[in-house]
């Protein structure tokens, strides 16, 4: 049995820092992309991702950019921990669950490794590049650390890593991908000209 693959979306809006810099249809059409590249990868490894959104109105937006042949689910409300263990709620253990957490350039090829690595370890960590995280995922339940986490952001790395150490679990990591915050981090990815 596969593990469960989830992808938490936000709908980019013009507050973003990319869509401020680079204006919102540029913002929406590099997640829209990013976004078709990470669910054809897990489609690629034979799994079905669940798509959860945000907020509840996106569903349209969502649904115009995949079309219907994605599951699509509102996110629950709350920090990002606990919207991160609604999605994997429905996980039968101990095939597991996977969570992307934040759009990165890169996905597309560390989502089948992360796949990859989840049978060697109780849980697995993608890193960004500015300290934060684009995947989570575990063949346990949610751990608590990670049910407080507020951001995939800057320090959330520190956090999960701290949070498993002090529950004594053992993890992987996958590639360190580079975050899409900015205009620069667009271009360094080859996705801005």
């Amino acid at each position: 049995m596969p593990p469960v693959v989830a992808v938490l979306v936000d709908r980019p809006d013009a507050s973003s820092g990319l869509a401020a810099e680079i204006g919102l249809p540029h913002a929406m059409r590099l997640q829209r992309l990013l976004l078709q590249r990470a669910l054809g990868a897990a489609e690629s490894a034979g799994i079905a991702p669940t798509l959860w959104f945000r907020p509840p109105d996106a569903r349209a937006t969502i649904q115009q950019w995949l079309g219907d042949t994605v599951d699509l689910r509102p996110q629950a409300s709350g920090g990002l921990g606990a919207r991160i263990a609604a999605a994997a709620a429905g996980a039968a253990l101990p095939a597991g669950w996977l969570v992307i957490t934040r759009a990165a350039p890169g996905l597309e090829t560390a989502l089948p490794q992360a796949i990859g690595l989840l049978p060697e370890a109780p849980y697995v960590i993608g890193p960004s590049a500015d300290g934060g995280c684009y995947l989570v995922g575990g063949r346990s339940p949610v751990f608590a650390a990670l049910r407080e986490l507020e951001s995939a952001g800057p320090g959330a790395l520190d956090a999960l890593r701290s949070g498993l150490r002090a529950a004594h679990h053992s993890w992987r990591e996958g590639a360190v991908l580079p975050p899409l915050e900015c205009a620069s981090d667009a271009r360094a990815a080859r996705l801005l000209s």
